[in-house]
């Protein structure tokens, strides 16, 4: 009997996980999300970093409950072509991507929070590599959450 309670147990939580995996991967909204989150598990920014307005920029971030144009614009039905930077004049889009690795208005703050190899030569193997990298050190995980805090601060002003 307790065999196969654990074997129903297993299955629901496979198929949840499906499920979720699934979601993630299908939602235009969590694009970015989806580059860099490939397990179900609680994050360690969580309980890692201290300070709660940088836990929270990340958490933010992560999730993109941010006021990029990405998603900000989204609300107001603009396509995600029209979701342009207006910190920069690439008229690119301004998504994670953009924020985190090119654009020009963070070139300092990314040359003070991020290892050099970040710094130069944006790709998404590097997005993708600096979200995880970040997770695997105390000290990348504040050096991200201080870039993202410091950065919104000065997209804002």
């Amino acid at each position: 009997m307790c065999i196969l309670f654990e074997l129903i147990k297993q299955r629901i939580t496979d198929m949840y996980l499906q499920k979720w995996y699934s979601e993630i991967n299908n939602s235009p909204r969590l694009q970015s999300y989806c580059i860099y989150k490939h397990n179900y598990n609680t994050e360690i920014y969580l309980s890692c970093i201290k300070e709660s307005k940088y836990r929270i920029a990340l958490a933010r971030f992560r999730t993109s409950s941010h006021n990029l144009s990405i998603e900000k614009d989204r609300h107001i039905n603009l396509t995600r072509d029209h979701r342009l930077c207006k910190s920069c004049n690439m008229k690119t889009i301004e998504s994670e991507y953009h924020f985190l690795l090119v654009c020009p208005m963070y070139r300092e703050l990314r040359l003070k929070h991020f290892k050099p190899y970040f710094c130069h030569w944006h790709s998404l193997t590097k997005f993708e590599s600096l979200l995880h990298e970040s997770q695997k050190s105390k000290k990348g995980i504040n050096q991200l959450s201080k870039f993202i805090y410091h950065a919104n601060n000065l997209r804002l002003k």
